[in-house]
């Protein structure tokens, strides 16, 4: 998505890497391959889907670590607000990590394996919209949002991809890094709002009492080092667009 939407943020053209042979893409599986010859200013994680056991984010935490150890360049690795779990309030860096699901226990496991590194910044980022599920059903029909008991849907902290592309730029541009961030634009913004800017067909279903209505970010360090615009609905929309997510 950042490569369609996003590669002009960068502030040289990036090297786009990927295990899998992928068009325009590097084809180097970092695990098993020794590397090849690279030349670059920054190293940038992105690995870690639902589907990756712990032990494969772990290790390619690290592969990463090690690829911009070796050039002696900085290394942004993609962790994530599921860390935290469910707590109320607004989450700071401080705030303990109590994840509820594999996805938040390996990503807290990648930032475990990789804090006595130098020159690594691990970025725990809220809802990216258009690499969220909730983005991504709406290919598939109408979408089910969540209901609370008051009538509302849920709110989250979330970042559009453009501006996540330009967060990384702005980190990169800093002589030194925190060991740990939260990545979001400020505000918060609600489901329901973004379903609405995109025009989807959805619909309310009953809320589990799994369910979580707010996920609050606090973003002020990062917004102390990068300058990021609060979130709105139809921006965040119009982002993922550019970014080939929706039509």
């Amino acid at each position: 998505m950042l490569r369609f939407g996003a590669a002009d943020l960068f502030e040289s053209s990036p090297t786009w890497q990927s295990r899998h042979p992928k068009e325009g893409f590097l084809h180097w599986d970092i695990l098993n391959d020794a590397p090849p010859k690279l030349s670059c200013s920054a190293v940038i994680s992105l690995v870690g889907t639902v589907g990756d056991a712990k032990r494969t984010q772990v290790a390619l935490a690290k592969a990463a670590c090690e690829i911009g150890a070796s050039l002696g360049v900085p290394v942004l690795v993609a962790s994530s607000q599921a860390v935290y779990g469910v707590q109320a309030g607004s989450l700071s860096e401080n705030s303990p990590c109590r994840p509820n699901s594999l996805y938040g226990e390996a990503k807290l496991a990648v930032e475990q394996s990789v804090a006595d590194r130098d020159n690594v910044t691990c970025l725990r980022i809220g809802n990216v919209v258009g690499a969220d599920m909730l983005i991504k059903n709406l290919r598939n029909g109408p979408v089910a949002l969540d209901q609370f008991s008051d009538g509302s849907g849920p709110i989250r902290s979330m970042i559009g991809l453009r501006t996540l592309a330009g967060v990384f730029t702005g980190l990169l541009r800093l002589a030194e890094r925190p060991k740990v961030i939260n990545v979001a634009q400020p505000g918060l913004v609600s489901m329901q709002s973004l379903l609405e800017a995109a025009g989807a067909d959805w619909y309310w279903k009953v809320a589990p009492e799994t369910a979580v209505p707010k996920l609050e970010l606090d973003v002020a360090l990062l917004t102390s080092l990068v300058d990021v615009m609060p979130a709105n609905s139809e921006d965040l929309i119009a982002q993922a667009r550019a970014c080939g997510v929706l039509r």
